[in-house]
């Protein structure tokens, strides 16, 4: 299991990679240091990192259930275009239950796209939220 990460575990988790399997691959596995959602504090590496995972009972369960919690699948499978990373089915991040409702029902269940949508209207959405919540 892997949570949180310091930017110098982060360093050196992609420096690793990067002498064990080149740029190219380290790139689409590992996150460079800055550029991980585990120091964000938000991302957590659930159970042991399997590409199959989703075809276990476990996964199955992880993937169903995991937004009643509030934890999105940050990297699906056939996504690595749009993601930079390839599948990791084992790679959920703290989104909030609310966040999770929008995401399935506006965004295909793919969370990329809400975060797209928000960093782009980041203005205007913090705006409407101001709005109605105050």
């Amino acid at each position: 299991m892997s949570a949180y990460r310091t930017r110098e575990y982060q360093k050196f988790l992609f420096e690793y990679n990067v002498k064990t399997y080149g740029l190219n691959i380290a790139k689409i596995q590992s996150a460079s240091p800055d550029h991980s959602q585990h120091q964000l504090g938000t991302t957590i590496d659930f159970i042991n990192i399997d590409d199959n995972l989703l075809n276990t009972k476990a996964g199955k369960w992880l993937y169903d259930n995991s937004s009643k919690y509030g934890f999105s699948l940050s990297y699906p499978k056939n996504h690595k275009g749009e993601t930079g990373y390839k599948a990791e089915p084992w790679h959920y991040m703290y989104i909030g239950k609310q966040a999770c409702i929008l995401q399935k029902k506006y965004f295909n269940n793919l969370q990329y796209k809400l975060l797209t949508f928000w960093n782009e209207h980041k203005k205007e959405l913090s705006k409407l939220i101001q709005k109605y919540t105050n």
